[in-house]
């Protein structure tokens, strides 16, 4: 009989771990460089530090393994998507649901098909100058005839371990810093975030920043999806950007 190793597993109770704070400060941040404005809720988890815990003891797979990707050589991108039922998710999408119906008058009619609990994990490989501040590829969240919303909930320890912001861009080809899917152009000029490099080289030929907000811990921004936006990120060299992230949807028809 062939003899097996030892089952090395971690069992977390997550009961009550994405409980709300009570203390949970909702504040309208106006961006007029794109026309629009963005929902911080600060303090929003009542056990932050453990929702960080809990983050880091998961095994986070990669995301992204395209062919010539430097994914694990220059960078580590991953990203955790767990389903929890019962366990305060609920609670959670609902205040968002709902703060997004009172800041923007919009009823989400496509919410999230599972309680999903999404990260995002960023960590730097390769020696950087210390005044280097990265910065992602443009996108949007979602494409016409849906729109929606995206919340993003930094868990960094900041800014020891780093200072990241969501930038805002106008994309030069269009004029325009939402609604236009870049897709097409990105890809059309080779520009598409393909893994080989996880910045976006000669940035500044076709994109303009034109604002941006600086994360803080337990702090969730919600953002129309139909923007132009980016991470922007300093550090992140001992440790990983940790980001949780949901999307609620409508339709535009």
């Amino acid at each position: 009989m062939i003899e097996k190793p030892p089952l090395n597993m971690t069992f977390v109770d997550t009961r009550g771990l994405f409980s709300l704070s009570d203390k949970i400060n909702i504040e309208v941040v106006e961006v007029p460089e794109i026309n629009n404005k963005m929902i911080v809720l600060r303090d929003l988890f009542k056990y932050p530090e453990d929702i960080r815990e809990y983050i880091e003891r998961s095994v986070a797979p990669i995301w992204k393994p395209t062919e010539n990707t430097r994914n694990f050589i220059d960078y580590v991108d991953c990203r955790h998507r767990h389903t929890l039922v019962g366990q305060g998710l609920q609670e959670l999408h609902d205040t968002i649901i709902l703060t997004i119906k009172n800041e923007f008058n919009v009823d989400i009619n496509y919410p999230p098909d599972n309680l999903e609990f999404i990260t995002n994990i960023f960590q730097d490989l390769i020696p950087r100058e210390e005044s280097f501040i990265g910065r992602g590829t443009p996108h949007v969240d979602a494409t016409s005839p849906h729109k929606g919303f995206s919340a993003l909930t930094p868990f960094n320890y900041l800014p020891e371990e780093g200072r990241s912001w969501t930038s805002f861009y106008e994309l030069k080809e269009y004029g325009s810093a939402k609604g236009k899917d870049p897709a097409k152009f990105l890809s059309e000029n080779n520009l598409y975030e393909t893994g080989e490099n996880y910045y976006t080289n000669n940035m500044d030929l076709y994109w303009s920043e034109l604002s941006s907000i600086e994360h803080e811990f337990n702090c969730t921004i919600i953002m129309p999806t139909e923007v132009y936006h980016a991470a922007k990120h300093k550090g992140f060299k001992e440790s990983p950007r940790i980001n949780l992230v949901s999307f609620f949807n409508y339709y535009d028809g």
